[in-house]
């Protein structure tokens, strides 16, 4: 689903109109919450990089189209 937004506006640029459909998407419903819960860990790294990856395809996309 973090491509998400990238997908639509390629699709959009070729002239197709889609309905985005998330699949695969991790939510925290239901996540319970403790101290340990606030400490860094390494998914957290992964998760910043994919984000930040996003966010530049983003920008290029936008100049690009």
């Amino acid at each position: 689903a973090h491509h998400m937004k990238r997908s639509v506006m390629s699709f959009k640029k070729a002239g197709i109109e889609v309905i985005p459909v998330p699949a695969n998407f991790i939510t925290w419903e239901g996540k319970k919450y403790g101290w340990e819960s606030y400490l860094p860990d390494v998914s957290a790294l992964r998760n910043a990089g994919s984000a930040v990856h996003e966010y530049l395809g983003l920008v290029f996309y936008s100049l690009a189209y």
